[in-house]
């Protein structure tokens, strides 16, 4: 990001990258154990980054991006938080709360429990008039792949404005660290339209 600033391809920003909370192998951004992981990503970090950077006022632009448990959480709470977030971008998502299992060690229960609307596809659904620019990514190789597919293609059915791409690779750092330059671009573009 720092050198896609620095050749003016994107607009200064600030980025932050918060963990999900530290519950288990993944909070998948719901409330446990009475702790509320999604205000800590919709509301907690916004207001950590404007009280420690000053050029971040209150008016500062947000966009909210992921990978892997981090792209459901961004599909879902950016989806539901349409005041708040600009763009969503996601790459290698989780689709579905069943996915998770592959990732974590918790039972699907622990997670079921507390979840409101554990499908992307039904928040994006309830909120399609109100939705920000989307888009999302995944590797041909990835384990998430059918899921990442169903969804691109669910959401072309309801007629959802997004962007779908698959490119070469997996569930690997590799990947995202190729890709996420083309969250960077789309944050900048969504921003900018605004």
């Amino acid at each position: 990001a720092q050198e896609m600033m620095n050749n003016g391809e994107i607009e200064p920003a600030i980025i932050a990258m918060p963990s999900d909370g530290l519950w288990g192998d993944g909070s998948a951004y719901f409330p446990h154990h009475n702790k509320d992981f999604a205000k800590w990503i919709v509301e907690d970090v916004p207001l950590a980054i404007q009280e420690n950077i000053p050029e971040a006022g209150k008016k500062s632009k947000l966009c909210i991006g992921g990978l892997s448990m981090g792209g459901y959480g961004a599909l879902r709470l950016g989806a539901m938080h349409p005041d708040k977030f600009r763009a969503i971008s996601a790459h290698s998502a989780i689709t579905k709360l069943e996915e998770i299992e592959l990732f974590v060690e918790e039972p699907l229960n622990d997670y079921l429990e507390s979840a409101s609307q554990p499908n992307v596809l039904d928040v994006i659904a309830d909120n399609k008039t109100t939705l920000p620019p989307l888009r999302f990514d995944c590797g041909k190789s990835d384990q998430l792949i059918a899921g990442n597919r169903d969804l691109d293609a669910q959401l072309t059915e309801l007629r959802i404005p997004h962007e779908y791409f698959e490119f070469s690779g997996g569930h690997q750092w590799e990947y995202w660290q190729e890709h996420i330059r083309k969250t960077y671009l789309f944050f900048n573009a969504s921003i900018a339209h605004k």
